[in-house]
């Protein structure tokens, strides 16, 4: 019954995969920047393509028009919710590093941290969608 909402999110990871390679074929060498620049391109594109595939009604449906002319007319609401997922994203990051350089315990009694974030992440999107539908409709009229 949920399977094709989930095939909305799968494809948008898998699509917001492409900015991150593509900016990583410019020339970054060193794996650790390879990463970086993958899971950078990854945070910026995933809320734009996962927004526009909800707005067009398809999983196929890359990039709307409407949620890039939301880019340039809230560009406020789409700042905190970078600012918010950026500090999601560092929190997790780093205890994601002191599980790896500590005992392996520790990452299973932080699993329910990653839990929380996704679940978080997701209301954070959620938030920002509605944000967006509320005040797009609100210029239109």
């Amino acid at each position: 019954d949920c399977f094709p909402q989930l095939f909305y999110l799968v494809a948008a990871a898998v699509f917001s995969l492409g900015p991150g390679a593509i900016l990583v074929r410019f020339g970054l060498d060193e794996p650790l920047l390879r990463t970086a620049g993958i899971a950078i391109g990854f945070m910026l594109s995933f809320p734009i393509i996962v927004l526009s595939q909800l707005e067009i009604g398809s999983p196929f449906g890359l990039v709307s028009f409407r949620i890039v002319q939301s880019l340039i007319k809230c560009p406020f609401s789409w700042l905190v919710f970078y600012i918010e997922t950026g500090i999601l994203i560092a929190i997790c990051a780093l205890v994601a590093y002191f599980a790896e350089h500590t005992h392996i315990l520790f990452t299973f009694l932080f699993t329910p941290l990653f839990v929380m974030s996704i679940l978080l992440y997701g209301r954070l999107l959620g938030r920002l969608g509605w944000v967006l539908a509320h005040r797009m409709e609100v210029e239109a009229d």
